[in-house]
C-alpha cells in the first residue's frame, strides 16, 4: 500500500530522539523556507536532516557531523534498470541539494518539485515521475515503508553528512556539539541510527 502520512501530533525521528537537556520547542517547516527563518532568527537551529555544503556554511554554522549520506535514485520495482537522466521526468523536494544536483548534472524532461518528501514518491508510484532523487537516508527508510519502490543506486561525489545548523555565532553550537560527542562516545548515536535505519 502507498505510504500515506499520519497528521503529525508530536515529532519523532532520528534527530528528534537525541535528548540534548534543553528545553526544546519543535517548529514544522518546509525545507524551502527553513534556512530563511534561521537567518531572520525567527528559530534558534535546524534539526532536520541538513546535508552541509560549503556554500551554506558561508552563511551559516555547521555543528558536528552526525550522520553520513549520500544522493540517492529510487524508481518504481517494474523499472528494468539504470538511467542515464537524459529525458528522464525527476520527482524532487523544492531548494535541495537533489533538486540543484539534477539540473546540473542531468538532461531531464521535466523536474516535479515538492515541499514534502512523501509527495515525491506518490508522484513517482503514480507514473508522473520516472525517479526520485533524495537523501540516501530518507530514501531508504521510504523505500521501506511504501510497496512498489527500489533504491537504484547512490550517485557518486554527492557524498556529505548531516549536521544541525545555526545562525553565525549561535551560543548553541558549542553545548550541543559536547552533548553529541558524548552521545557518539557512549555508542547512543549508533544505536538510533540501527533503530531508525536498519530496522526490519
Amino acid at each position: 500500500m502507498p505510504y500515506r502520512p499520519r497528521e503529525i501530533t508530536e515529532f519523532c525521528g532520528f534527530e528528534v530522539d537525541r535528548r540534548l537537556g534543553l528545553a526544546l520547542r519543535y517548529r514544522r517547516a518546509v525545507w524551502s523556507q527553513i534556512l530563511d527563518e534561521l537567518e531572520r532568527g525567527v528559530i534558534d537551529a535546524v534539526c532536520t536532516a541538513a546535508t552541509f555544503t560549503p556554500e551554506r556554511a558561508r552563511q551559516f554554522d555547521y555543528g558536528r557531523a552526525y550522520l553520513d549520506m549520500a544522493l540517492g535514485v529510487v524508481v518504481r520495482d517494474e523499472e528494468p534498470g539504470e538511467r542515464d537522466g537524459v529525458g528522464g521526468r525527476f520527482a524532487v523536494r523544492s531548494a535541495t541539494t537533489a533538486e540543484r544536483w539534477i539540473h546540473e548534472h542531468l538532461e531531464p524532461a521535466e523536474v516535479l518539485t515538492f515541499e514534502y518528501n512523501a509527495d515525491t514518491y506518490e508522484a513517482l508510484l503514480d507514473h508522473r515521475a520516472d525517479a526520485v532523487v533524495d537523501d540516501s537516508p530518507i530514501a531508504a527508510w521510504f523505500v521501506g515503508q511504501m510497496d512498489g519502490l527500489r533504491y537504484l543506486h547512490s550517485l557518486p561525489g554527492t557524498e556529505s553528512h548531516y549536521a544541525m545548523v545555526f545562525a553565525k555565532g549561535s551560543p548553541l553550537r558549542v553545548p550541543i556539539d559536547a552533548e553529541i560527542e558524548r552521545l557518539d562516545a557512549a555508542g547512543t548515536l549508533d544505536t538510533w541510527k540501527r533503530r531508525w535505519f536498519e530496522a526490519g
